[in-house]
């Protein structure tokens, strides 16, 4: 019989904002979310970027917790973020929930569309 586990909340969002300049801005938003992750207790172990013509960038951040990434499109004002925030030996919702919340507000936001999947 397979038990019910929860290992952590995965939040998958969309972001529009009111205007693009963080989303062309990747050495901002890679050291704001590195100094964000170690001010809430996150464990950074690796990070992967890449920054497109045209101004957008993809942002990957492999945490001891799992991972966060985000995909930017300037010329929409629009990106897309994946928090999942995991451990098997204590709940880290709340976690996920900040950590996902800061890196909004970073991004000026105009709305938001999130789903939370919890795994």
């Amino acid at each position: 019989m397979k038990k019910n586990i929860t290992t952590g909340l995965h939040i998958l969002g969309e972001v529009f904002t009111k205007e693009n300049s963080t989303l062309t801005d990747l050495p901002f938003i890679k050291n704001k979310i590195l100094k964000l992750i170690e001010e809430i207790g996150l464990s950074n172990v690796g990070f992967t970027a890449h920054e497109f013509a045209g101004g957008g960038f993809t942002l990957i951040i492999a945490l001891a917790e799992s991972h966060f990434s985000i995909h930017t499109w300037p010329e929409m004002n629009y990106a897309t973020l994946d928090v999942f925030v995991c451990n098997i030996d204590k709940d880290n919702t709340l976690l996920a929930k900040m950590f996902f919340n800061r890196v909004v507000k970073l991004l000026n936001p105009k709305s938001i569309t999130q789903r939370e999947i919890i795994r």
